[in-house]
């Protein structure tokens, strides 16, 4: 059975069906996987790389990613019938799956909330000289503090939209049907999102003492 043409909330709706039709689901995962590892990928070797020692860590936190994601077919819901739309969303919902993975093991390791933002453009690296060390870390655990006070609203915020910055325009470009997700899942509107992640933002520039994303983008 051919699944090229299915949207991605179909073959997740036949990835559902494990029991069923094991070889269909299996053929649906194939091309789900085909769509959208690459991107899966990126965010979690842009993110997490350094702290899961580059490509290979990245490469088995993706693959565990599409492994929960067999799993858990039968919970994603599209909030839209355009399939570019459901694209968007079904992506968003795998990078989140990817991001909670990688949190849970750096949580497990370290026994505090880590920052994959700080691996981010929108906090800039520190500037140190080669082999200083300390100012480094100092930044690090600054960003960790402005994380651990940031409400749980506001994570999940920052968690969700550093997907979409655009480094070139300084934004983050969430798609429309992916804002209104999240917004829904957060009883509130697209454009307190914003307001969410602006005010965020704002206590890790005080944190860190530098201004991460200039007023006028964000």
């Amino acid at each position: 059975m051919a699944f090229e043409t299915d949207t991605d909330a179909d073959l997740l709706a036949y990835m559902a069906m494990q029991d069923d039709d094991p070889d269909g689901a299996r053929a649906a995962w194939g091309v789900l996987y085909d769509r959208h590892a690459k991107s899966v990928y990126k965010l979690v070797r842009h993110a997490f790389g350094r702290q899961f020692g580059g490509d290979q860590g990245a490469a088995d936190i993706v693959g565990e990613t599409f492994r929960k994601a067999h799993v858990k077919a039968h919970t994603f819901a599209p909030q839209s019938d355009d399939a570019d739309q459901i694209r968007d969303e079904v992506r968003a919902w795998l990078c989140q799956i990817a991001r909670r993975i990688a949190l849970d093991l750096l949580r497990k390791r370290a026994k505090l909330p880590l920052l994959a933002l700080v691996e981010d453009e929108d906090i800039p690296a520190p500037e140190v000289d080669d082999g200083d060390d300390m100012v480094e870390s100092e930044q690090l655990q600054q960003a960790r503090e402005a994380f651990a006070e940031s409400s749980e609203r506001e994570q999940i915020v920052l968690l969700e939209t550093m997907q979409w910055f655009n480094q070139d325009t300084g934004k983050s470009q969430m798609p429309k049907g992916v804002a209104k997700a999240l917004a829904e899942r957060l009883d509130t509107t697209p454009a307190n999102i914003r307001q969410i992640r602006r005010r965020a933002l704002e206590r890790f520039e005080k944190r860190l003492g530098v201004e991460l994303v200039p007023r006028a983008n964000q």
